[in-house]
């Protein structure tokens, strides 16, 4: 995740007023290592509760995976074996995100086409 540094709300939280009370946007990190992205396997997760555009709370947890992280997906997230070693394993850390997200609903830069079937 990007953080946005500047005093002003990113220009997509300033145009959020037709959402709902609160919603939460979350970025997943992966091994991306297989043609079939169904089989990417989620290493991190983060994410924010947010409300018009303010932040309300934030959610971040490594998740260990079933398979070597191989040095692409190390390069590429700047995630190593060793942290994950600790992490929860991916139902606790599933099981964790949708407590925090509720019934809230959810965004995603590539959602349809990447994220959402990967929590499925």
């Amino acid at each position: 995740m990007v953080a946005n540094r500047s005093k002003e709300p990113h220009k997509s939280l300033r145009s959020a007023a037709y959402c709902p009370d609160s919603y939460v946007v979350f970025d997943l990190e992966t091994i991306a290592d297989r043609a079939d992205q169904r089989e990417h396997e989620i290493i991190e997760i983060g994410a924010v509760l947010a409300s018009g555009d303010r932040v309300l709370d934030q959610f971040q947890t490594l998740v260990r995976p079933t398979r070597p992280l191989g040095d692409p997906s190390q390069q590429l997230t700047g995630i190593t074996e060793d942290r994950l070693q600790q992490a929860p394993h991916p139902e606790d850390a599933l099981l964790d995100f949708y407590r925090f997200a509720g019934n809230r609903p959810l965004i995603a830069h590539n959602g349809f086409g990447y994220d959402f079937p990967l929590l499925d």
